[in-house]
């Protein structure tokens, strides 16, 4: 789980798909990202006209792309994404034992592998005072 902080000055050209949003570029102190997706539950808490540093704590992988996991605002608070583990888990397993089948597990494992390490770093945000966000 990588985190940048400082202050969010630029949201660029936002397309919804689904229940997330993909921004074109976001720029948060001297760091720009390009094309980061952010579920439409968390996208409400990304605010450039806060005074203030914001943290924006994501990962990302070839398969799935940047995706922004959790927010700490201004404020102090911090939102995160709330996955089930038990449900990534699952899948991890699914995915293993599919490798055999035409290599198909190898395709889904590196986004599944990311989604698990995020489950293990929501759970530090819960210990933090996290406010989970469905997705």
């Amino acid at each position: 789980m990588r985190s940048v902080t400082g202050r969010l000055s630029l949201l660029g050209n936002g397309i919804v798909a689904g229940k997330f949003s993909k921004y074109s570029v976001v720029k948060i102190g001297d760091i720009v990202l390009n094309n980061i997706h952010i579920a439409e539950s968390l996208d409400s808490f990304l605010n450039v006209h806060a005074q203030g540093d914001t943290t924006i704590y994501w990962n990302g992988n070839w398969l799935s792309g940047r995706q922004i996991r959790a927010i700490r605002t201004p404020s102090g608070d911090l939102y995160y994404l709330k996955r089930s583990i038990l449900f990534v888990t699952f899948f991890v397993i699914f995915s293993i034992l599919t490798i055999p089948i035409l290599g198909f597990g190898l395709l889904l494992l590196p986004a599944l592998l990311a989604d698990f390490n995020y489950c293990l770093a929501a759970t530090e945000f819960k210990a933090q005072g996290g406010i989970p966000i469905p997705l």
